[in-house]
């Protein structure tokens, strides 16, 4: 098994799209407890959402590729 980080940055004037689906997005991450060792948000000057940081544990490279755009928020 391996460490890998994910680091996402959004669209930009998406932060009212990222919020309405942050509860959705929140209670999937729970049900992924058996990869993800550490996620969050990145935070912009004004300390507003503007990206997520994942670190995940996994076999490979490969499996690594994960569906972290599944709002379409990211870029």
């Amino acid at each position: 098994m391996a460490l890998f980080a994910i680091t996402c940055w959004d669209k930009p004037g998406v932060l009212d799209q990222r919020l309405a689906h942050r509860p959705d997005h929140v209670a999937y991450l729970k049900t992924q407890d058996a990869v993800i060792r550490v996620a969050g948000p990145q935070l912009d000057e004004q300390g507003h959402m503007c990206g997520s940081l994942f670190v995940i544990e996994v076999d490979d490279l490969e499996a690594a590729t994960v569906p972290v755009t599944r709002f379409q928020v990211q870029s």
